[in-house]
């Protein structure tokens, strides 16, 4: 009587699996990351996206995109989280990572920021972990200096590093997400709105109001004679007025920088495009106009032939409530070539 009753029990879960995985293939749904979602949001919307920005539509790669991570849920230590609203991003090596921060009900955030940290094995761009920074910090900005990922902290003026060990350990311990701590938190002197790291420095960007230019200021990354780290600042310069990010990319020997513009959830964005040139010791910008992208960019990075861009239209709390929604959400991360968007090298 018992083997026969394991029997039917294990016949049960069989077909019960069968069954699953029917639906899947009947469905086309997928299951999510360990309770962090991870599939597109809005297909019918970003249909809409690609109608009403022409030129974005034409450079955009779908191959090469790919969902946000945990724009409807994101599985952490303490519950899961519906209200992670994207940031940063990055290439760190074999990961791609993005930042994001809890908007939290009704302005309360419950949760601590977090960093997904995606493959980047060709176009596989599975959720590996999710790693819990140790404050609720605005995470505006995210870089890869070879050995730290460096967090932009926002009003604070602050920016925190977390080595790339950390990161490797974490995925490697196969926990769905993983608190930590920061490995050394630095004042740079400017409110941290983004950052980059080019040519050997770390580029940290203040976003403005539009009656200002933001300001880029561009940090040396040494250590004092106790081995402590430190920044140092070396230039900075005036970009656009709500500035969220900057990419360089290098091209046929030259060197290009977008600045990814934002400031409405209504209105395109706008992605300045330069060539820096060197002269002498000063660097110059020059401007090669602009493209119209969809609302809410955020941060952008390049891998040597796609340039990735993140929105946070698709979070949430702007594309759910009403009286605060875009009606034109962005559920994926960007991609576009190099070659397009630099167009005139």
């Amino acid at each position: 009587m018992g083997m026969m009753i394991r029997k039917y029990k294990r016949v049960s879960l069989f077909m019960g699996l069968v069954l699953s995985v029917c639906w899947l293939i009947l469905t086309g749904e997928t299951w999510d990351f360990k309770g962090t979602s991870m599939h597109y949001r809005y297909q019918a919307e970003f249909m809409s996206v690609l109608n009403n920005y022409f030129s974005f539509e034409k450079i955009y790669n779908a191959d090469y995109s790919f969902p946000v991570p945990g724009l409807e849920s994101t599985y952490l230590s303490r519950g899961i989280c519906t209200q992670m609203v994207p940031q940063g991003i990055c290439l760190a090596g074999n990961y791609i990572l993005i930042s994001a921060y809890d908007s939290g009900e009704e302005g309360r955030r419950a949760y601590p920021s977090v960093i997904y940290v995606l493959s980047n094995r060709g176009r596989n761009r599975s959720l590996l972990t999710v790693l819990e920074l140790p404050d609720s910090t605005h995470a505006g900005g995210l870089a890869f200096d070879g050995n730290y990922v460096w967090v932009a902290k926002g009003k604070s003026g602050e920016c925190s590093a977390i080595s790339y060990e950390t990161v490797e350990k974490a995925v490697f311990s196969g926990n769905m997400c993983c608190p930590l701590e920061y490995d050394v938190t630095l004042n740079c002197g400017i409110r941290a709105s983004f950052l980059t790291y080019e040519q050997g420095y770390l580029w940290i960007g203040t976003s403005t109001s539009k009656a200002q230019d933001g300001n880029l200021r561009r940090f040396a990354i040494t250590r004092d004679w106790q081995g402590n780290l430190q920044l140092l600042q070396t230039a900075q310069m005036k970009i656009p007025a709500h500035a969220n990010g900057i990419t360089f990319s290098e091209l046929d020997g030259r060197l290009c920088m977008a600045v990814n513009c934002s400031w409405s959830r209504y209105l395109g964005s706008k992605v300045y495009l330069y060539e820096v040139k060197q002269q002498g010791n000063a660097l110059m910008f020059e401007k090669h106009g602009y493209e119209i992208f969809p609302p809410m960019l955020e941060e952008s990075f390049s891998d040597g032939d796609y340039v990735y861009f993140l929105f946070e239209s698709a979070a949430t709390c702007y594309s759910t409530v009403f009286y605060n929604k875009c009606q034109l959400p962005v559920d994926r991360v960007c991609a576009v070539g190099e070659k397009d968007l630099f167009d005139w090298i």
